[in-house]
């Protein structure tokens, strides 16, 4: 074949090679591309803030996560189209697993963009729960919604605490009161003056990789959950832990406690035996 030849044929074909395959811009501070097969888009920037956000467009929707320089994480999702706040659906899970499957090797890096985004979609395949909105809920008023994305959410890393028993503190809003939820038969409950019943609950933490794993931040025990292979245990979760075991619900009456374990989730540090 003439080199003429197959220049010709390498600029007829290329499109379509390039189309097919995932396009990637990557460097230390920017990390972007497309998987045209999956019809997504994803971005995770360095910006001159030096907050790191992340992006991925899918499924007529755009999610994102600001992890800002003052260690607050803040995640919205929108419609594309509309603008207006968007929940996080099945479909949209299903789509975040094939991403995540196709970068797992570009994901697998100690380059801060690349970890962020890795994480946000870990968070969206395995910690947030399906048909519920993000951080920019329509159904939150104005003054809770400030407080809610304002506040600097911090952890308590529970490593040290393994098989301790520990107090537990989580909240029933009124509201849910009125529909039935109370706190768990091992709680004791503080009725405040509004009504809100704050509940006090004694537990272990742990064990490690075992049920009921109290404390640890993600779903279920084990490690052989993709995306959530680390084991972090941090007071925020086993709060949660609690909240979820007394009502039976991820989000609704435990909502608080869920968003205040947002940031162990993302930033708490593994926990490895063995244990001191």
């Amino acid at each position: 074949m003439t080199k003429k030849k197959f220049l010709l044929l390498f600029f007829l074909f290329f499109p379509l090679f390039a189309y097919a395959q995932n396009i990637y811009i990557s460097s230390e501070i920017e990390f972007k591309g497309q998987l045209s097969r999956l019809g997504i888009i994803f971005s995770s920037m360095l910006d001159k803030n030096e907050s790191i956000i992340t992006k991925i467009q899918t499924n007529n929707k755009l999610f994102t996560a600001t992890f800002t320089n003052e260690k607050r994480i803040i995640i919205e999702s929108i419609f594309t189209k509309s603008n207006d706040p968007a929940k996080l659906e099945q479909t949209d899970i299903v789509r975040l697993t094939s991403l995540y499957h196709s970068l797992k090797k570009e994901l697998d890096s100690s380059i801060l963009v690349q970890a962020r985004l890795k994480r946000f979609i870990e968070y969206l395949i395995i910690f947030h729960p399906v048909n519920e909105f993000f951080d920019n809920d329509p159904n939150l008023n104005k003054e809770e919604l400030e407080k809610e994305i304002r506040t600097l959410k911090e952890y308590t890393s529970f490593c040290d605490k393994m098989g301790d028993t520990i107090k537990g503190r989580y909240i029933i809003p009124v509201k849910f009161i009125e529909e039935g939820f109370a706190c768990g038969d091992n709680a004791t409950t503080i009725e405040l003056n509004d009504g809100t019943f704050v509940c006090i609950e004694y537990a272990e933490v742990g064990p490690y990789n075992e049920e009921p794993c109290l404390g640890r931040c993600g779903p279920g025990c084990s490690d052989n959950i993709p995306g959530n292979e680390t084991h972090a245990f941090t007071l925020e979760c086993f709060n949660h832990d609690l909240c979820v075991g007394a009502t039976g619900k991820w989000m609704g009456p435990c909502r608080a406690e869920f968003f205040m374990a947002k940031d162990s989730f993302f930033n708490a540090p593994d926990c490895q035996p063995p244990f001191y």
